[in-house]
């Protein structure tokens, strides 16, 4: 069994990241999941694909996902 503590910091540099090597946008649940992926991957050399499933929109959320993106939730497109 492997564990991460994942930080609001990490999570909030999660989203954006992944936003712009992927073009997807994660709610702050996935993104901390993906973060923990990402440590269990380095602790064990793994370099096969890993599935982390969404568990919702990240538009509930849409407050901590603008704050991760630095976008206006008023005005989202201006990013």
């Amino acid at each position: 069994m492997h564990v991460s503590v994942i930080s609001e910091d990490r999570m909030l540099s999660t989203i954006p990241s992944v936003y712009a090597t992927n073009s997807y946008l994660l709610s702050p649940g996935s993104a901390i999941a993906y973060a923990g992926l990402l440590d269990y991957r380095v602790r064990t050399g793994e370099t096969r694909c890993g599935l982390v499933l969404a568990e919702r929109n990240p538009f509930p959320v849409e407050e901590a996902v603008a704050r991760a993106m630095k976008i206006s939730q008023r005005n989202p497109e201006k990013h």
